[in-house]
């Protein structure tokens, strides 16, 4: 190429020289950040059993496998599982009787995950009960009716040789902290607790009268559901849900500062005056807590047995109908879980 005029000649030389100073650099492509699938999660309860999803949350574990939880509390069972039936909840952390009430009705109900398997409760009562025969005629509190304390304490009292319908009054009082409160003013003489409400129990005077844990009844406490259709258009969430949770509980085991911390948080405790209560909340949730958490078909059973008898439509559900077994099996056969412990 000829370049005839000298001004055009320098300008040429001067965006030769320019060039070769400053190399053209690449047009940077920014990083498209990972995505986070949104889903609506809840719990049903502040007790200790709740722990477990709490714990992942806090954790950043959801994060980790690819989901942001919008983590919501309501705090009871049945309007848990009526959020999951409309959809405004994808996922909650409940006990199985709410979601066998909702399959006897005819909904679209599973549990899929069952991290604590049987009742994870004491029966406590006043100074002056003794023996089963100083209950009869006596108030007990629970929870509210068709609970899971409902369940455990007809249980109780079953052992101890008593009628629950006849030789005593069931009243629904609230939470376990509202039970003992009634206690104390008198309404009640016994009402079931766990860690760490247990120990406020010991404090103020009242004493076990029956470990229920310790007979290691089937019935399914706290676990995870969802609905099928749920899963069948987001299996991929409930899967990396699921190994959220059963990640939560391996660290949890090795990780008793994180428990108390998380525990505190939640149950509105004061981490440093109530130590004593959390300390005492961590052998007893851990012993329990299912390390491979399938939710167990004997303990769905042992809650339809029980409705029978108030809804007789649920002689006709079979037990494997509320539960999916598939997505722990997944987590299992892929080694997953077995990762967690090496």
């Amino acid at each position: 190429m000829k370049i005839h005029s000298p001004i055009l000649l320098i300008l040429f030389i001067l965006v030769l020289a320019f060039t070769a100073c400053n190399p053209a650099q690449p047009t940077a492509i920014p990083a498209t950040p990972t995505s986070l699938a949104k889903i609506n999660v809840c719990y049903s309860a502040a007790s200790g059993p709740q722990i477990v999803t709490w714990y992942a949350f806090e954790k950043g574990l959801f994060e980790k496998f690819g989901l942001e939880v919008n983590l919501v509390p309501i705090f009871a069972g049945t309007q848990a599982a009526t959020a999951l039936i409309s959809g405004d909840m994808d996922i909650c952390q409940l006990t199985g009787v709410s979601v066998a009430n909702a399959v006897v009705a005819g909904e679209d109900l599973l549990m899929i995950g069952g991290f604590f398997n049987t009742f994870p409760f004491t029966l406590y009562v006043t100074p002056e009960i003794q023996s089963a025969n100083d209950l009869r005629g006596k108030s007990l509190g629970i929870s509210r009716p068709g609970s899971a304390t409902d369940t455990a304490i007809r249980v109780a009292l079953r052992h101890l040789g008593l009628d629950p319908d006849n030789d005593v009054t069931i009243l629904p009082i609230g939470s376990q902290a509202e039970n003992i409160a009634a206690m104390q003013a008198g309404q009640i003489v016994g009402t079931l607790a766990a860690p760490p409400e247990a120990e406020e129990a010991i404090e103020l005077g009242y004493h076990g009268m029956l470990d229920i844990a310790s007979l290691s009844i089937p019935y399914q406490h706290t676990g995870i559901a969802t609905t099928r259709r749920y899963i069948e258009a987001n299996r991929q969430n409930v899967f990396n849900f699921m190994k959220a949770v059963t990640e939560a509980i391996a660290l949890m085991k090795e990780d008793p500062q994180g428990f108390n911390t998380v525990m505190a948080k939640y149950m509105l405790l004061d981490e440093t005056k109530d130590k004593a209560s959390l300390d005492a909340s961590y052998p007893f949730l851990m012993n329990q807590v299912n390390k491979i958490p399938y939710p167990t078909i004997p303990g769905m059973k042992s809650i339809l047995d029980d409705l029978v008898n108030e809804i007789p439509e649920a002689a006709n559900v079979k037990p494997e109908d509320t539960v999916d077994l598939t997505i722990v099996q997944e987590l299992e056969s892929s080694g997953f879980i077995d990762s967690l412990y090496k």
